[in-house]
């Protein structure tokens, strides 16, 4: 059965597949190799939105923070021991680049012992490194959101790429 002035449905777009892709997928058969098309897939997506991904990521970002550190000062979120946080923070640092010499140099044991002094003292100063450090911990979701609201945000700038 076929309808007046209908053409056959092409299938053309749904069987073609990327030549490039294909190779790709046939000689990376290694266990790193989706992690590799991830890579390209963020590199083409930075290439492709450029300025309008990096002024999402850090509106985002500085929302992000801010509304944490708000949430932290009017004790919507209960607060946490920030002290431990930075020993264990400083520990992992301590543990990650210095392996042959477990001693940390003198100006980053001295910059932790400000901030955790400080931290301790000033609620403002413990509100806002609870913020941040909630903020480092919510990156994997942060970028997501980048992925996918940069797109629409470029369509709607008129800075839609080429």
């Amino acid at each position: 059965f076929k309808l007046p002035h209908s053409s056959p449905i092409s299938t053309k777009r749904f069987d073609s597949t990327n030549k490039n892709e294909e190779k790709t997928r046939s000689t990376d058969s290694s266990l790193f190799g989706p992690i590799k098309r991830f890579k390209e897939k963020v590199k083409s997506f930075w290439k492709k939105y450029g300025l309008v991904a990096i002024i999402t990521y850090q509106i985002i970002y500085l929302g992000t923070v801010a509304g944490a550190y708000i949430s932290f000062h009017y004790e919507l979120i209960p607060s946490f021991d920030t002290s431990s946080a930075l020993d264990s923070i400083h520990e992992t640092i301590v543990n990650l680049t210095n392996k042959d010499n477990p001693d940390p140099p003198k100006w980053a044991e001295d910059g932790f012992n400000k901030l955790k002094i400080s931290s301790e003292n000033n609620p403002k100063v413990k509100n806002l490194l609870m913020a941040v450090l909630v903020t480092e911990v919510s990156e994997p979701v942060r970028q997501v959101a980048v992925f996918l609201m940069t797109p629409p945000i470029a369509r709607i700038l008129g800075k839609i790429p080429k």
